[in-house]
């Protein structure tokens, strides 16, 4: 029906179109340890937001066209008003400058407050850009947990990390 070139055009756009479509949505939810040493993933709802201890998920690529429903369910958690909120980056498989501004602003506004952001999970690809942009001096070096090789042991450290900043606060 039309010439082969305009096909391969057609095609590579519409490639595109449908990976930008995926890829532009955001995962993020709330993983909640159970007795027997498990994990539990749920979507974050006002119940979590209401916890002293957040742990969040984010999956997927962490780039502009996801920025802004990022920075609208970390505003969220910020008016909920937990005390440590752990990020886990494990299934994040990119970076970009927007997100970094979106997730400093995000611990600024939890610092303001008085308030502990811990992020685990954190594998060599994702470590780099947030040293480069000084995520890591304004988390605190201490409170970056580095993805390990065993399953979830750096969430389970970020947890543990977590609960050592909530007994630390006053009135705890």
């Amino acid at each position: 029906m039309v010439p082969l070139s305009y096909a391969i055009y057609v095609g590579v756009f519409l490639s595109l179109a449908l990976y930008l479509r995926h890829a532009g949505k955001l995962r993020a939810v709330e993983i909640i340890a159970r007795e027997d040493g498990r994990f539990l993933e749920r979507e974050l709802d006002e119940e979590s937001l209401s916890r002293p201890l957040l742990v969040v998920q984010l999956s997927g690529d962490l780039f502009f066209g996801v920025a802004d429903d990022l920075a609208d369910q970390l505003a969220d958690v910020v008016r909920g008003g937990p005390a440590v909120v752990v990020l886990r980056l494990k299934r994040t498989h990119l970076v970009d400058a927007t997100v970094l501004e979106v997730l400093s602003r995000f611990v600024a506004d939890m610092h303001a407050a008085d308030r502990h952001v811990v992020v685990c999970g954190v594998r060599p690809v994702v470590m780099r850009p947030l040293q480069g942009y000084g995520l890591v001096e304004q988390v605190g070096p201490d409170n970056v947990f580095a993805s390990r090789p065993s399953l979830l042991e750096s969430t389970r450290r970020a947890m543990e990390h977590g609960e050592e900043l909530l007994a630390a606060r006053p009135g705890a």
